[in-house]
């Protein structure tokens, strides 16, 4: 018979039987352990790449672009601010060949409006003046303490994203506003342009 076996007394069988389940228990139990480290290297590695690089946590829906002064900008959400506040990543890329500044002389401002226009939130940014050479894409953050959605108009309120479920009333009868953020770019001379990140939410 295959597998070493050789004939034997009925009590010897029933021992042979028993040592080959207990040589696939051990297998099985070494192929959950070998499982669970891999998950766990996985989930040091996961950790330690967002410590080394935060832009991992960025929230890839990405605004519209515009280009200032031959730089390429947009924005997008961070998931990295506290609960209590609200953060956004602003990149600004070299698509040229010779050496720009950002940041001198303009004013910046974001404002959180709803579909209809309403104005739910603005605010002034200052951002440090940075020199970005050809070809390279630098990002500047900026955060904010969130309003407290009681202190929202209605129409702004939909800003705080409401889950699916479990359905309230408040998620079945009230009307839901789409929120997008813009932000204004308004350079030396006056001219003023916008990214719009369409229906953003905190």
């Amino acid at each position: 018979m295959a597998n070493g076996y050789h004939s034997r007394s009925p009590e010897e069988f029933r021992e042979y039987v028993k040592s080959l389940n207990k040589d696939s228990r051990t297998k099985s139990w070494r192929n959950v352990l070998i499982f669970i480290d891999i998950l766990l290297l996985l989930l040091v590695l996961y950790m330690a790449s967002k410590k080394i690089n935060p832009s991992v946590n960025i929230n890839y829906k990405s605004s519209s672009r515009i280009t200032v002064n031959s730089l390429q900008l947009n924005f997008t959400k961070s998931n990295t601010a506290p609960l209590d506040s609200v953060g956004y990543f602003l990149f600004v890329s070299n698509k040229s060949k010779t050496e720009k500044l950002f940041g001198r002389d303009l004013k910046i401002s974001l404002q959180v409006k709803s579909e209809t226009g309403k104005e739910c939130f603005t605010k002034n940014f200052l951002f440090t003046e940075k020199k970005i050479n050809p070809g390279i894409s630098e990002n500047f953050s900026f955060f904010f303490e969130k309003i407290p959605e009681l202190d929202l108009p209605d129409e702004c309120k939909s800003v705080y994203k409401k889950p699916a479920f479990p359905r309230t009333i408040d998620t079945i009868f009230k009307k839901k506003y789409r929120i997008d953020t813009i932000l204004f770019i308004e350079e030396r001379n006056g001219e003023k342009k916008e990214l719009v990140l369409t229906d953003d939410n905190w």
